[in-house]
């Protein structure tokens, strides 16, 4: 699987708050939350300079950045094939942003509206 994030709907995203996730939306694949904490339902994925390599549902995913995306050499992903974008962000453009992410037991995170 391979996306381009030509004529997405926000730039490059980055933070150093470990309790948010980079949240990118793919039309017809859902949102995506990359995060250095263990997401509660994501998998673990290989971080190896600019490439994120993952296996998810049955499928191998690799996601390439033009910069380097970690010093760590494991993240998680949390694959949500089922998101929609809300209100105000067409559901047809790919979106890069953020999300919160609140502690729902030691040691395991969520995005905070999965755990209302």
């Amino acid at each position: 699987m391979a996306g381009d994030l030509v004529g997405s709907t926000s730039g490059v995203f980055s933070t150093d708050d470990r309790t948010r996730a980079v949240q990118i939306y793919i039309p017809g694949e859902g949102r995506f939350l990359l995060s250095l904490l263990p997401i509660k339902g994501a998998v673990e994925a290989d971080v190896s300079f600019n490439r994120i390599d993952f296996e998810e549902g049955g499928h191998s995913w690799e996601f390439v950045t033009g910069a380097p995306v970690s010093r760590a050499n494991k993240i998680w992903v949390l694959h949500q094939p089922d998101f929609k974008p809300p209100e105000g962000l067409k559901p047809d453009s790919v979106s890069v942003g953020n999300q919160a992410l609140e502690q729902v037991q030691p040691g395991v995170w969520a995005p905070k509206e999965m755990t209302h």
